[in-house]
């Protein structure tokens, strides 16, 4: 056998490996998509389940609220209001059984604190409004401004507390001075 052909039988030989080595690598590719597509539908299955039973529970609340103001409407002006009584007892339920409106509801509350935190909830709403925006293609000038806003708002407020802080302290060691003068 001559070098030429060990040459090519050797290139035969590696080009078949090769070959090889690709169709196993993409025979696994394939696995692990259908591994990870089966995860994925059944995640999206439980999802679409917990939607349903949620869409339920408000449609149910839906026609709670509508009798309701239909037996509202009928009922004479003047007594005591039930049906708000009512209203907000379920309202109030549905906040603790179900996690996802306990969290909306935490997250409206957070977002009109008057605080220094509820300006930087706003401002990291506005900062995700802007990567959304860049992400999608539009300027993000407008919920940048509105983050730097908050983000001011939320300096001026703490600083304002601070300085709050500083003048009754200031104010105290005054007092005591003065009284540590009447008694020597």
């Amino acid at each position: 056998m001559n070098v030429q052909q060990l040459t090519e039988d050797v290139k035969a030989a590696l080009q078949k490996r090769e070959q090889h080595a690709e169709d196993h690598a993409a025979a696994r590719a394939a696995g692990m998509l259908v591994k990870e597509q089966t995860a994925l539908k059944a995640l999206l299955t439980k999802q679409s389940a917990e939607l349903a039973k949620q869409g339920e529970e408000l449609s149910s609340l839906r026609g709670d609220l509508k009798r309701l103001q239909r037996a509202h409407d009928r009922q004479s002006s003047g007594g005591f209001p039930w049906g708000l009584v009512l209203l907000a007892g379920g309202a109030y339920a549905l906040y603790r059984s179900n996690p996802s409106v306990r969290a909306q509801v935490d997250g409206a509350l957070e977002r009109l604190n008057p605080g220094p935190e509820g300006n930087l909830t706003r401002a990291a709403d506005a900062a995700k409004g802007a990567v959304q925006n860049l992400v999608q293609g539009r300027s993000p000038a407008e919920d940048l401004q509105s983050a730097g806003g908050e983000l001011r708002r939320a300096g001026e407020k703490t600083v304002d507390s601070v300085g709050e802080v500083v003048d009754q302290a200031d104010h105290k060691a005054q007092e005591g001075v003065d009284k540590l003068k009447r008694d020597t």
